[in-house]
């Protein structure tokens, strides 16, 4: 077996691919090598990106603040249609870079989603629901944030039924 004690067989065809992105800037390039990967399995991606629940101190600031319950679901929506706004002017923005030779890359995408929940969870619950084959996930080299997307990398690799793979950052930027 694989170092993970999960068996792969070379041959397992791979239909769904997901990608779990954390939006840095550095996650165009684990984009690109996804979508031709998927590609050239003549898969399916499906983009996924989590936007962490807000701490219990933030949510009571925010209950104080706007008493409104309105104001206040409205205020909470908007950290979700921001971060999928923002996804879908980085993917155009991508769609637009693209070399001619690889014009038919955005055909691999069926889904882009942006849920609310802690990542690793929302990761593994969206693998099942989708019957996803392979999740890919950015990783970092180094900075800040390399610890949290670390720690997902390792919490969904230990737990995930399918197979995972880090695609590393490139091109710090």
């Amino acid at each position: 077996g694989l170092a993970c004690g999960k068996e792969f067989a070379m041959n397992a065809e791979v239909a769904k691919v997901l990608l779990a992105t954390d939006m840095t800037r550095r996650s165009n390039a684990a984009l690109m090598r996804v979508l031709r990967i998927t590609q050239a399995l003549g898969a399916e991606l499906h983009i996924l990106h989590v936007v962490e629940p807000l701490s219990n101190d933030a949510r009571v600031a925010l209950m104080m603040f706007m008493q409104d319950a309105k104001t206040r679901d409205d205020a909470l929506g908007s950290r979700v249609r921001q971060a999928r706004q923002a996804l879908e002017a980085r993917l155009d923005a991508c769609w637009r870079e693209l070399p001619a030779a690889d014009a038919a890359l955005p055909e691999v995408v069926k889904s882009v989603q942006v849920l609310e929940g802690y990542a690793s969870d929302v990761i593994l619950k969206q693998t099942r629901l989708r019957k996803i084959d392979l999740i890919v996930m950015g990783a970092h080299r180094r900075g800040p944030a390399s610890t949290y997307v670390g720690t997902v990398a390792k919490r969904v690799q230990r737990r995930a039924e399918v197979l995972t793979m880090l695609v590393p950052y490139t091109a710090e930027r």
